[in-house]
């Protein structure tokens, strides 16, 4: 309870310096639970800002609206217009950029509060291309400021009672879900979340997502649920699926994986910036590495990582697969000669 005092201090601080606030609210553990303390500490002067749309999971948008009225926020609705940008719907690999973008200049069209978004720690170390777009905006991390990751968000919700946050799966929005370069449609994504939802409905499976792919659409459940799955349960759930996109796309089952093992000595990743071992899965190419996303700062902390375990794999992945495909010509060998010229004789004998 004491760091959960220290945390709440800290966050006051962050509201306490802004006479106006707008939280732009997902429906997450994050964005709720900033909410959620930002008007204990605020009151009527902050307001909670939804974007509704299909990206978003039906079940996120009931969640805001029943705590809205449970604790009296001041809530607004509204449509962030991702879906009239041709560059979101064709869905490159920075889409979050074009989806926050649009996101963060609607909120700044309706409000000249501070905007604050529910990003944490945890999410620095990943290459979030909405995070320039909050940085293009003005839009400040409360959980950043106050140095806590997600694990003492879910805390802090836990302990205000919020049991029922603090306990919600991590859930990226449902365009995730479709692979890079495929056209987001919204009726693919209202398929997503019917699939979703049916599956967590009838299996409670602990984790659960449902893939669209050119070679057709790939349910992933945790290890223990998926082992349970009779054929015939299985046979069921593609006729399910099938129906909630209307055609008869090819369905695989197979085993959500939380990220691939690290390698050997690399189990104690920083807090600040962590590999992303599983994105080549998740969105089709390597971990970003080298990217004019990532701080000076950032990728100093790699290089300590490497440098401190010994890693040739890291080496050897900082030197040549961590390039970042949208932004490649602002990073890689000039980048780091440039802002880390000091350390690379350490590197070149790590590697």
């Amino acid at each position: 309870m004491i760091a959960n005092e220290a945390f709440i201090n800290r966050l006051n601080a962050v509201f306490d310096s802004a006479r106006l606030a707008a939280v732009a609210l997902s429906g997450g553990v994050d964005s709720m639970t900033l909410a959620y303390v930002a008007h204990r500490r605020m009151g009527q002067a902050v307001t909670m800002f939804h974007a509704a749309s299909a990206a978003v999971p039906a079940s996120a948008t009931e969640r805001v609206k029943s705590y809205a009225e449970r604790h009296g926020w001041k809530l607004r609705i509204i449509d962030a217009g991702e879906f009239a940008d041709e560059r979101y719907l064709a869905n490159p690999s920075n889409r979050c950029f074009f989806c926050k973008s649009n996101l963060y200049e609607t909120l700044s069209s309706l409000t000249k509060a501070n905007l604050f978004s529910g990003t944490n720690t945890d999410d620095l170390g990943d290459w979030r291309p909405g995070l320039k777009a909050a940085e293009a905006n003005r839009v400040r991390h409360p959980f950043v400021e106050a140095g806590m990751a997600k694990a003492n968000v879910r805390a802090l919700a836990a302990s205000y009672g919020l049991t029922d946050l603090a306990e919600l799966p991590s859930a990226p929005c449902l365009s995730s879900r479709v692979e890079t370069a495929l056209r987001i449609e919204p009726h693919l994504l209202r398929a997503i979340d019917n699939v979703e939802t049916h599956l967590r409905t009838e299996l409670s499976p602990e984790t659960v997502r449902c893939r669209v792919r050119q070679a057709g659409v790939v349910v992933e459940l945790d290890g223990d649920t998926l082992a349970r799955l009779s054929d015939g349960q299985r046979m069921r759930l593609v006729d399910r699926v099938r129906s909630a996109f209307g055609e008869a796309r090819p369905v695989h089952f197979e085993t959500y994986k939380r990220g691939k093992r690290l390698p050997a000595g690399a189990d104690a990743m920083s807090d600040e910036i962590r590999l992303d071992f599983q994105r080549p899965e998740r969105v089709g190419f390597d971990e970003a590495i080298l990217c004019a996303r990532k701080s000076d700062a950032q990728l100093a902390v790699i290089m300590e990582q490497v440098l401190a375990r010994n890693g040739r794999s890291l080496a050897d992945a900082a030197r040549a697969g961590g390039f970042c495909p949208v932004c490649a010509e602002l990073s890689g060998e000039a980048r780091l000669r440039s802002g880390l010229a000091d350390r690379l004789p350490e590197l070149d004998a790590a590697a």
